[in-house]
């Protein structure tokens, strides 16, 4: 995804970038080369039961691999060996924890038996991942009919940028985590916990964010061109101080010279009428709009998943952050679990950021053609418009959780009234727990 002119400065790092990476690479040709870093990297980690090969043509295509297969089974099994660990070793002390400790130890598991169930729903639903790279190559090859070419090094270098940084990232909490263990630093992120815990909780961690990042660059793919596609009718757009153009009538003449070329003379032509153009675009974006759905298919569960984890994370990181303040001594907080929670809040926000712009890119495009309506006087093109701006209209792209609550900023209200709600709750039924503190304040407004 190009960054906006607004933010020149990471524009500018983002352009020092590309320019060092080609330095060692090719540029990328094609949606597959474009994705390539993102499928091996997840091939590697078993996320993605598919790879690339190079077909006969000697252009790289995607394929089922049962080394993929092999390495998702490994996966899914070291969840299980985490999941199993967690239960056995808290079930062995579960009846000497307060209720803090216990809320702690289910979220522990839970987390677990979630990150399973995601990392289960991304090889049940390969074959629906897979055909989201054969639409997106064929909607590149359409839109060449207009002229607009993709450029893929975009998203090739957004990757391999973001690929990096979730790897820098997870080293340096590795690296923090062993060096608390060693002591040579103070004890923060094990304050409150074992190693073994805090390392059975970064692993399934580790697998949620490579998933996320999948997510958001399959989204960039549809969202870029949706903005190539509304890019190129706003320059179609007629405006006071430019000539009406191809709005005013269909062009079914050419010069001379291109007569003696009749098969760009024929490109050309089509390029110039209205009607044919969007006609074009409109197919192009229902296809799109398709691709778009079958990656919130692909990833629906595992977006409900990260949705759950992420509510209740935050209400108990909430309840715990609300125990700490009401003592008097004001005892040790459990940072582990604040920073994974608000981790948690971070990556959602992220989430509903990206699906909202791709929707407002793509339900952009019927109020363009609107526009260009308003300003012609063709009565072909005004036809079609509101033809394909109906159709659009009935099919607007909405992001769900398998239908349960769409994601955009709405959801965001929506849990922020929910963990309101639940905090009110588990304060109300464990007064034990500020028994404290309310015991201190009264004897001190007695006195």
């Amino acid at each position: 995804m190009r960054l906006d002119k607004e933010y020149p400065l990471l524009e500018a790092v983002q352009r020092t970038v590309t320019v060092w990476i080609y330095k060692f690479i090719d540029r990328p040709t094609d949606v597959y080369s474009g994705i390539s870093p993102l499928i091996r990297f997840n091939f590697f980690l078993g996320l993605a039961p598919y790879r690339l090969k190079k077909s006969l043509t000697n252009n790289l295509m995607i394929y089922h691999s049962k080394w993929a297969n092999l390495c998702s089974f490994v996966v899914v099994l070291l969840n299980i060996a985490v999941i199993l660990v967690n239960m056995e070793v808290g079930y062995s002390e579960k009846a000497d924890q307060d209720f803090k400790q216990k809320l702690r130890y289910y979220q522990e598991v839970g987390a677990g038996v979630l990150t399973l169930l995601g990392v289960f729903c991304n090889f049940v639903y390969s074959k629906k991942m897979m055909q989201i790279f054969p639409n997106i190559q064929g909607i590149d090859e359409s839109m060449k009919v207009l002229f607009i070419w993709v450029d893929h090094s975009i998203v090739q270098v957004n990757i391999i940028i973001s690929l990096f940084l979730n790897v820098v990232y997870m080293l340096l909490i590795s690296c923090w985590i062993a060096m608390e263990y060693l002591e040579y630093v103070p004890s923060v992120l094990l304050s409150n916990h074992h190693a073994f815990v805090v390392a059975n909780l970064l692993i399934p961690y580790c697998i949620v964010i490579i998933m996320e990042t999948q997510y958001y660059h399959y989204l960039s793919l549809v969202h870029s061109r949706y903005k190539l596609l509304n890019d190129y009718l706003m320059t179609l757009l007629p405006t006071e101080n430019r000539h009406k153009g191809w709005t005013e009538e269909t062009i079914t003449k050419l010069p001379e010279p291109m007569k003696n070329k009749e098969e760009l003379a024929k490109k050309i032509l089509s390029a110039c009428d209205p009607v044919f153009i969007v006609d074009h675009i409109a197919a192009l974006h229902i296809r799109l709009t398709d691709t778009a759905y079958l990656i919130n298919k692909a990833f629906a569960i595992q977006l409900l998943i990260k949705v759950a984890i992420t509510f209740v994370s935050i209400v108990s990181a909430l309840y715990f952050i609300a125990i700490h303040f009401s003592k008097a001594n004001h005892g040790d907080l459990d940072i582990l679990f604040v920073v994974w929670a608000t981790s948690n809040a971070l990556e959602v926000l992220v989430t509903v950021h990206v699906t909202s712009q791709t929707c407002d890119e793509a339900n952009n495009c019927p109020r363009i053609l609107h526009k260009i309506r308003n300003h012609s006087n063709n009565e072909d093109l005004q036809e079609i418009i509101e033809i394909y701006s109906l159709q659009m209209y009935h099919n607007r792209l909405i992001f769900t959780a398998i239908g349960l609550f769409p994601l955009d900023y709405t959801l965001l209200y929506s849990m922020v009234a929910g963990m309101t709600t639940y905090l009110v709750i588990l304060i109300q039924f464990n007064p034990q727990d500020f028994s404290m503190n309310m015991n201190f304040t009264t004897r001190n407004i007695t006195m």
